[in-house]
């Protein structure tokens, strides 16, 4: 009888370590779960994001054809306001007083929205990351704000 005693304590003393390293193996993992996937996500945060905007610009095919005819239509928007700009200026020499005053008007509207869209071009040429790298090779990389005539070519 003096054996199964023994052989009882043992067994007990087994259960209780096995049950002592389950549950520091269950708190490792819970810390592990709390602070190593956190950790983890920062540590690859930048590669993502990288990863992200490649697919979001250079692998979205549509992505990449706005971006390039939206180069198009902005030199385009600058030329036809210079043609307005160029027929309002020659109307001028024509008009009455009544009708210079509307022409100076609508000129310094078309003016000020005609260096805006040269801003807008020059600013979107700039950005390499996105939308800038789909720029047009024949295109100008930018557009002088002072030159009275846009030209879509190099």
């Amino acid at each position: 009888m003096g054996n199964t005693t023994n052989d009882g304590l043992r067994y007990g003393g087994a259960a209780i370590g096995f049950g002592a390293i389950a549950i520091v193996g269950i708190l490792v993992l819970g810390l592990m779960w709390t602070f190593g996937w956190g950790w983890f996500s920062q540590t690859t945060a930048e590669a993502r994001g990288e990863t992200s905007q490649r697919e979001q610009t250079v692998a979205d095919g549509g992505y990449r054809i706005a971006s390039y005819e939206h180069f198009f239509d902005l030199c385009a928007g600058i030329q036809g306001k210079e043609r307005t700009i160029a027929r309002l200026e020659a109307e001028r020499e024509t008009a009455d007083t009544r009708r210079v005053e509307r022409i100076e008007a609508t000129l310094t509207a078309l003016r000020s929205g005609r260096d805006a869209s040269i801003h807008s071009y020059n600013a979107d040429a700039r950005k390499r990351g996105t939308t800038g790298q789909f720029r047009a090779s024949e295109l100008p990389y930018q557009l002088d704000v002072d030159e009275e005539e846009t030209s879509c070519e190099a």
